[in-house]
């Protein structure tokens, strides 16, 4: 699942003092491979505003697991290019997919549980837009507010991907660069795994023998993704994070490539 740690505060039997905490925020963030820009210093930031506000020690402990939640998602996503291009929909699944199925807490399913996670996280983003860190915390504010319009929490779901939207960012491992990913970068990688025996010069190969539609843009994107696999060891994929394609993304991913519902394939899984 995303959450391979254990929760550094889920049973204290005492809630630790503003020096232990912040000791065990540093010490948990040397360990966090975030690319979304939020740091310890942040974090702790936001737990002595709180604290300034009237927070216990025990609702610090509260805050901060939160928070700890929060980043194991945001590191998981990295999709997720920064908190401030975040939309109300991640923030969805953030309570949802995320809080339910990833991370034990008896609580999960509950409504008041998955407002208390939510508005945490709303009252960091909006201390980090108070100190200048990001521009704006309204998508963190609108989404608080579409998910609890009604008496149940209700589950926003994702605008529907165009080719041209961009998923996020991938570093090349060789020379330090980011490379935007989009969707179209993504369904041709998923294509190349799922028919092309991971080959991008095959998929290249078909596009140049079968009349497609949009078969320029594929291919042009297909080499450029080809390029910077060789040259920098780049993997669209690694914008899902640890999760493989699922059934239905590879059948999007298809639907895409070919534009038709059923494409006839071999036994060996090539296009016939």
């Amino acid at each position: 699942g995303y959450y391979n740690r254990p929760l550094m505060n889920f049973n204290e039997a005492r809630p630790r003092s503003p020096e232990e905490l912040a000791a065990a925020i540093d010490e948990y963030f040397s360990a966090l491979d975030l690319s979304q820009g939020l740091s310890s210093e942040h974090v702790r930031g936001f737990l002595v505003h709180l604290a300034e506000e009237g927070a216990t020690a025990q609702g610090l402990e509260m805050a901060w697991t939160d928070v700890e939640l929060f980043c194991a998602f945001l590191e998981n996503s990295p999709a997720i290019g920064s908190l401030e291009t975040m939309d109300s929909w991640q923030f969805s699944r953030f309570i949802f997919d995320f809080l339910e199925k990833e991370v034990y807490d008896p609580r999960a399913r509950r409504s008041e549980r998955k407002r208390q996670l939510l508005a945490t996280i709303v009252g960091l983003f909006g201390h980090l837009f108070s100190k200048g860190v990001i521009s704006s915390a309204q998508s963190a504010e609108d989404a608080l507010g579409k998910i609890f319009a009604g008496p149940k929490p209700r589950r926003l779901s994702r605008p529907v991907l165009r080719p041209e939207d961009r998923l996020g960012w991938v570093t090349g491992p060789t020379t330090g660069v980011a490379h935007p990913i989009r969707a179209l970068d993504l369904w041709l990688t998923v294509v190349r795994d799922a028919d092309f025996e991971g080959e991008w010069k095959a998929l290249i190969q078909h596009l140049d023998q079968i009349a497609l539609p949009d078969a320029d843009v594929k291919k042009e994107a297909a080499m450029r993704l080809e390029s910077i696999s060789s040259q920098d060891e780049v993997d669209p994929l690694h914008v899902l994070g640890d999760r493989q394609p699922s059934r239905a993304q590879i059948e999007r991913a298809r639907k895409y490539f070919y534009r038709e519902e059923n494409v006839r394939r071999s036994r060996s899984g090539r296009v016939s």
